[in-house]
């Protein structure tokens, strides 16, 4: 994420809080597509990396100008 510009930053045991969207602009127009899209890739790579998917969960917009990325067990 860091390497794709997303300025995460980890925060307590299962949140990674994103303090940069490469595609902000159009986030605030279309959240439902961007959003998912960006939850999409990193279930993606949970799952080539032998992880459940399904474990983490995107928090658009939770603070000013940020998103939470959360990973459950």
């Amino acid at each position: 994420m860091d390497q794709l510009g997303y300025a995460p930053d980890i925060d307590g045991a299962d949140d990674v809080i994103l303090r940069h969207c490469p595609m902000l602009q159009v986030a605030h127009e279309y959240p439902d597509v961007v959003c998912n899209v960006h939850l999409g890739l990193v279930q993606a790579l949970l799952a080539h990396h032998g992880d459940e998917p399904a474990s983490a969960e995107l928090e658009p917009f939770s603070g000013p100008g940020t998103c939470t990325l959360r990973f459950r067990d």
